[in-house]
């Protein structure tokens, strides 16, 4: 069996400014319905005891992504925010792909409000989406 694979220039469009759009910002929130990782599949009752979730913010002034979960130390979701380095935008399916790459992880947000976060290092997370009314 032969397989050609054939390169065609712009494919996948890029963002390399952080500035995705020109449009008021807007916030997901994005819950953990799935996660597995090297060593674990995550069970519903892990998922819902730490609250793994993650947040995506996009605006004119950039893109963050915050990675939450519940830290028993301190009794509350505790959230670390990045901001990401580049966007890129697949043409056909409309997929958003974010990256943060001094903590080598990626985000990605489908249309259908659900998404992948894949942390780098071995876990990857699958999320539901909803948008967040009110965020400035």
């Amino acid at each position: 069996m032969r397989l050609t694979i054939f390169f065609v220039p712009g494919l996948v469009f890029s963002l390399n400014a952080v500035s995705e759009s020109k449009s008021p910002n807007k916030l997901y929130e994005c819950v953990a319905y799935k996660k597995v990782d090297t060593e674990n599949d995550y069970s519903q009752d892990m998922l819902k005891k730490y609250r793994y979730s993650t947040r995506l913010e996009v605006g004119p002034s950039g893109a963050f992504i915050s990675r939450c979960s519940f830290s028993p130390g301190q009794k509350k979701v505790t959230c670390d925010r990045y901001q990401v380095d580049k966007i890129e935008i697949d043409p056909f399916i409309g997929v958003r792909k974010y990256y943060v790459f001094r903590n080598q992880f990626d985000f990605q947000f489908f249309q259908d409000l659900t998404s992948v976060e894949n942390n780098g290092r071995g876990a990857i997370e699958f999320g539901k989406c909803v948008e967040v009314s009110g965020f400035k």
